[in-house]
């Protein structure tokens, strides 16, 4: 366990890693365009024939070439769809780019031009294989460094260059800004690729990938070689360079050959001899695609239930079934991802040991016949051997693979959930400390805040119909100095699977931009006031306050309507029945906003100004919207016994009051020398940790029990 932690933590170091948070964001960004691409692939290679021929007779011969048309515009630009993702990436988070002084649109454009220059195609603008899977590695590698040249380039830009113009037109003025920048970036990888070529690294870099599979060639001793195979193949996939096609060359000399050996020798009846062959690995060591994937999927069904990798695993079952598994490779994504390097390489090499002992000891029988490279597990595995021990031999490697990939799948979800537990956080600092007359706008944010933001929406309507997402009331009493209580507040609550408890205000302010505003405000007031009901029938004269949302009562034209409806559903008589304002909706003198107030107070119910002693409060709001109850804001109460002047202001809000006949209530008690102070100052209604925090309502009338009752102030 303690090992466990320490590469955990490890792990978690790399992950945070500037670059790598941007090559998995942009890898996330090409996420639609992976997916589209991987079911294309699979509709066009399925190696089954009836299906081809259905098609064939619904759409005629030419679907194919509909779908190598989707195929050309998915996968074969995958590596520039990357270069345009990271680069933006990495762009979007520097400060220049927060800051609005630079646009991120230049950075990616240089990015895209390097990429180009870099990368010549002899009868095309640039050369194919840096624009598919192939090129990934490139792509990745040129985004990073265009991005940070092009950055430095501009941060030393000549002061003089800056010049402006005030009947300039702005994106003209902001072009002309960066054509020094741009520039010098695509000059720089101009140059690079000027040396590369005259230092004939081209040929050097080729005659490595010939040498290499000349040695495992000449070396070639069996499971050795098949286990060397496996780990170079795949520490070039993981880092985004394609190992298959590397290795294609020790591929074909050795396993395809050893295929037709065998299919030549059952041909000529005789027994097989070669072990490793090409359908070795396509069928019982590479299960999914490289590194086993299909293992990857089946752990993370298990175990990846925290986050979004349980949906991508969906998605990816059916190629990945097929042997498609780049939604896995680039979309989880694998590559560059520090979590899944040990599995990743761990996998086939213990596959391979597991297969050559099944061949090797006539477990299973050898392969003898080629298979489609599609054909999805079980039926590949019986087809090769001709036996069901081959199907059995790949469903003890799928298990097997699942069970190396657990763990990891396991800490890599912890690792997402701290991650979005401290977006969470950034989020809800953002709701707390915005002014109410400026709420935050999160819903429509790219970024990962705007990402928490919309799945917190999504779970808060959730909850609003299903008790069991932890949507609540709770209600906080309020007491006299005797602590006897005389009603309480009604406070909606949540208990976040995942965040732990939301704050009410990130509750209210998704509500609000979500467009939930009169469905969350008539949840709290059914909760609530069926809460009043069963207090009623106990026979507890208490009243009971309920926070009526700024925007509702501003833009709900049914809110007198609803409310009725409430209190004729739960048979209350409004005598007890408190609406709470903040200061800041109290402040709103709209006809609509003055006509429900009054039209409410009219009713019977009690409205209260919450807050209050805040920001340009006035007393006279008292009698302008017809509010009989003040609560004393919390910042009074909290520097009460230190604070001269906050003294004075309680005492001008509590006289005031008297004169009016409003009651006062002080909120965020926490200490019996605030208690004290405030009694002092004629102030005997209170509210706050010093009596009772929020309760559940059995818990609350367990207190109701204990300390008894008394008249509810806001109707003395």
């Amino acid at each position: 366990m303690h090992m466990a932690s320490k590469l955990d933590a490890v792990f978690e170091r790399i992950s945070e890693n500037t670059i790598v948070k941007a090559i998995r964001q942009g890898l996330l960004f090409i996420m639609p365009i992976i997916m589209v691409g991987s079911f294309v692939l699979m509709v066009l290679n399925l190696p089954i024939e009836w299906i081809n021929n259905l098609l064939n007779t619904l759409f005629g011969e030419n679907w194919r070439t509909f779908g190598l048309a989707i195929h050309r515009g998915t996968f074969r630009i995958m590596s520039l769809s990357a270069l345009i993702a990271i680069s933006y990436a990495l762009a979007k988070d520097h400060a220049l780019v927060k800051a609005g002084k630079l646009n991120p649109i230049f950075i990616i454009l240089t990015a895209l031009s390097c990429h180009v220059t870099y990368n010549p195609g002899t009868e095309s603008v640039v050369d194919e294989n840096a624009t598919g899977p192939t090129g990934m590695f490139g792509a990745i590698v040129i985004a990073i460094i265009s991005t940070y040249v092009f950055l430095f380039f501009f941060r030393h830009m000549p002061k003089k260059m800056k010049t402006y113009a005030y009947d300039a037109d702005t994106i003209l003025l902001s072009s002309l800004f960066n054509v020094l920048p741009v520039l010098l970036t695509i000059a720089s990888f101009s140059l690079v690729r000027l040396i590369y070529d005259q230092l004939g690294l081209s040929a050097a870099f080729a005659a490595f990938s010939q040498n290499l599979n000349e040695s495992l060639l000449h070396s070639n001793n069996g499971i050795l070689t098949a286990l060397l195979y496996d780990l170079i193949t795949h520490i070039m996939w993981f880092f985004g360079i394609h190992g298959t096609n590397v290795m294609e060359s020790f591929a074909q000399n050795v396993f395809v050959s050893a295929s037709n050996i065998n299919i030549g020798l059952m041909a000529a009846g005789q027994a097989p001899t070669q072990v490793l062959t090409k359908e070795f690995f396509d069928i019982f060591v590479f299960l999914g695609g490289a590194g086993c994937t299909l293992g990857l999927l089946i752990a993370l069904f298990f175990a990846g239930r925290a986050s979004n990798t349980n949906s991508l695993a969906k998605y990816s079952l059916w190629p990945g079934l097929f042997n498609i598994n780049e939604a896995m490779v680039y979309g989880l994504p694998i590559i560059f991802n520090p979590y899944y390097l040990a599995p990743f390489l761990l996998t086939p090499v213990a596959l391979s040991i597991t297969s050559y002992i099944a061949f090797a000891t006539g477990l299973v029988p050898l392969t003898t016949s080629s298979v489609v490279w599609t054909t999805p597990i079980f039926i590949s595995g019986y087809i090769s051997t001709g036996s069901v021990a081959g199907v059995i031999l790949q469903a003890v490697n799928l298990v097997l693979a699942a069970a190396i990939y657990l763990p990891f799948v396991r800490l890599y979800e912890k690792q997402i959930a701290r991650n979005n537990i401290r977006i969470f956080k950034q989020l809800s600092t953002e709701y707390n400390t915005a002014q109410p007359e400026n709420p935050p706008q999160m819903l429509g944010r790219n970024d990962e805040l705007g990402m928490i933001a919309r799945t917190i929406a999504t779970e808060l309507r959730a909850a609003l119909t299903d008790e069991a997402k932890g949507l609540h009331m709770e209600f906080q009493p309020k007491s006299h100095g005797d602590a006897t209580v005389f009603g309480a507040e009604a406070l909606i609550r949540w208990k976040h699977p995942v965040y732990g408890f939301i704050s009410p205000l990130v509750i209210l302010g998704v509500g609000d931009e979500a467009g939930m505003t009169v469905e969350l405000g008539d949840w709290i007031m059914k909760k609530s006031f069926s809460q009043l009901r069963v207090w009623r029938d106990h026979q507890l004269d208490l009243s009971l306050s309920v926070n009526l949302s700024p925007k509702q009562l501003k833009e709900d034209d049914r809110l007198v309507e609803r409310i009725t409806g409430i209190m004729e559903q739960y048979a209350l008589d409004p005598a007890g029945m408190e609406l709470e304002l903040t200061e800041h909706a109290a402040l709103d003198q709209s006809p609509g906003t003055r006509n429900r107030l009054e039209l409410l107070k009219n009713m019977g119910l009690s409205i209260a100004i919450d807050d209050f002693g805040m920001g340009n409060s006035s007393l006279l709001y008292l009698r302008d919207f017809y509010a009989n109850v003040v609560k004393l804001d919390i910042s009074l109460v909290r520097t009460i016994n230190e604070n001269t002047q906050s003294q004075e202001i309680v005492r001008s809000i509590v006289s005031l009051c008297t004169q009016l006949d409003a009651g006062i209530v002080a909120e965020g008690v926490e200490t019996l020398e605030q208690m004290l102070m405030l009694q002092e100052l004629g102030c005997d209604q209170f509210q706050g940790w010093y009596f009772c925090k929020s309760l559940p309502p059995a818990e609350f009338l367990a207190y109701v029990e204990k300390h008894g009752t008394a008249p509810h102030g806001s109707l003395e």
